[in-house]
């Protein structure tokens, strides 16, 4: 077994993007030039954040607008297009779970007006999620540099990605996002504040402490409009809510001074760095692999190491860093799929369909790719990677699905 090409997840994002603030909490965008800066912390050390931006004469983008790049982030990561992407304003509006109407159209077309406007002067380093830094410049970058909406129904609309989404593309910074639930939390505010702490604890912290003014201000959400820290918190609460009602969050605490801690649901990640930990891998490059390459990548690198025919490695904890960074191929005997099939045979019915089931999730990939092969010696070699890393790593399923997708 050598293949190890995936569809495209289930969603996106734009890692160092999620850091940054250039949506605003406000359904008509701000006409003047804001400068937003923080130090906060992000997998578990401290980072730099700052940044200007320049909105165009439609004001700054919203939360909605927001939405809208992230749309079209889902449309070309889907097909593969990295500097020109095509679409139909009826396929962006599925993608956006957006009835197609006048009203709708008019609001794509504003969003993306706003988007192209907005000139971005990134003021402190701005890191991908494998550590690689960005370029640094003076000039003003962009998310999208051309666009064209053609108004006749079905007709190819496109855009060309600005430089900051190009580079992002070069140095492959971009982390899963479930953006099925993105749809279904029903709130751009919801989205972005669940974007934020899924990126800040991408290695794998169970928790997060931020103060409510620089919470705030990576929302988007102005301090200066809140007389005190519980106010803030009350316009936070229903946001809050619904991610806890969604898995993402377990609960979250409130503290003197309006300081945050948000227990985060991060069972994968947590795992995932506790394995690479046991089999010899230092911690600190254990949480750089987590939050520098996506679980499936290091998920099958670890049981191929175990599995796999390589020749066995003199260091293998050593040997497994480098796989990870590097995505080494993937090499099994011609009894890989056999024998995992034999194997699946033993477990429970409930248990196959657990294991299953958190397996597709992890995976991603359209609905139905693999459900439709009862035989597991016919799934995609990664599944079969992850669902046995699962068993015999003795993760709980359970913990890994979703209280909304049981």
């Amino acid at each position: 077994m050598t293949e190890t090409t995936l569809p495209a997840f289930h969603g996106r994002d734009h890692a160092a993007l999620a850091l940054l603030p250039l949506t605003v909490a406000s359904p008509s965008g701000g006409s003047e030039a804001v400068e937003r800066g923080f130090t906060l912390t992000v997998d578990g050390k401290p980072r730099r954040v700052s940044v200007t931006l320049q909105p165009g004469t439609d004001g700054l983008p919203t939360h909605g607008d927001g939405m809208v790049y992230l749309a079209l982030l889902q449309v070309a990561m889907r097909d593969e297009k990295y500097q020109r992407v095509e679409f139909t304003r009826s396929e962006l509006l599925e993608v956006l779970a957006w009835h197609a109407n006048g009203a709708n159209y008019d609001r794509l077309r504003t969003a993306l007006e706003r988007l192209h406007a907005l000139r971005i002067v990134v003021n402190a380093a701005m890191v991908a999620r494998n550590g690689r830094e960005y370029q640094r410049s003076q000039d003003a970058a962009h998310l999208i540099d051309r666009y064209h909406i053609a108004e006749q129904p079905g007709a190819v609309c496109w855009l060309e990605w600005g430089g900051l989404v190009r580079e992002a593309f070069a140095l492959a910074d971009f982390k899963r996002l479930d953006w099925d639930m993105v749809k279904a939390l029903g709130n751009p505010l919801t989205a972005q504040l669940y974007r934020l702490l899924d990126r800040v604890t991408l290695s794998g912290e169970p928790t997060w402490s931020i103060g409510w003014r620089p919470l705030a201000g990576l929302l988007g959400m102005s301090h200066e409009g809140y007389a005190r820290p519980a106010r803030f918190r009350q316009k936070l609460e229903p946001h809050l809510d619904r991610l806890i009602e969604q898995g993402v969050l377990a609960g979250y605490d409130y503290g003197r001074g309006g300081v945050f801690t948000f227990h985060m649901r991060n069972y994968l990640r947590g795992q995932l760095r506790r394995v690479l930990v046991s089999l010899g891998v230092y911690d600190e490059a254990a949480r750089q692999l987590v939050a520098g390459y996506d679980e499936v990548r290091i998920i099958c690198q670890c049981d191929c190491l175990r599995f796999g025919n390589r020749a066995t490695p003199e260091k293998p904890a050593g040997f497994l860093v480098e796989a990870v960074r590097k995505d080494y191929p993937l090499s099994y005997d011609d009894q890989e799929a056999p024998s995992f099939a034999a194997t699946w045979a033993l477990l429970m019915a409930g248990e196959r369909d657990a294991y299953h089931r958190a397996g597709l999730q992890i995976v991603g990939g359209p609905d139905g790719l693999f459900d439709v092969q009862d035989d597991p010696a016919e799934w995609h070699p990664a599944l079969r990677c992850v669902v046995r890393f699962l068993v015999t790593q003795n993760l709980d399923p359970d913990e890994i699905l979703r209280p909304a997708a049981k």
